[in-house]
């Protein structure tokens, strides 16, 4: 089940890894809810998305650790999700800096 919940953890996290490169503008911009009504800027709306996939991808290394066998089906799933939805590999690179950052280590710790 954790290993469930840290696969559902990372693919959010590479989805916000994408909409990061993407244009500020329209639908793509973070909406307050309800009482408030309106949207943040661009750069706020960037900075609430890195946090979001930040969080997400520390998260998955948060329950379901960094070992090798753990990280490389994360990768491949960025990989995939960049070539094959958003046609590009930047996503996957946003997404490994945001993993790098999070603390993931490529190796087990001995």
């Amino acid at each position: 089940m954790r290993h469930l919940l840290a696969g559902l953890s990372s693919g959010i996290a590479i989805h916000m890894a994408a909409d990061l490169l993407s244009p500020m503008m329209g639908f793509a911009l973070i909406h307050w809810p309800f009482p408030f009504s309106g949207a943040l800027d661009a750069w706020p709306s960037r900075l609430w998305i890195a946090g979001n996939a930040f969080l997400g991808v520390w998260l998955a290394c948060r329950i379901a650790g960094t070992g090798i066998m753990i990280v490389l089906p994360t990768v491949g799933a960025a990989l995939y999700y960049s070539f094959f939805h958003e046609h590009g590999v930047l996503p996957a690179v946003v997404f490994g800096v945001l993993y790098l950052l999070a603390g993931g280590k490529w190796r087990r710790k001995a």
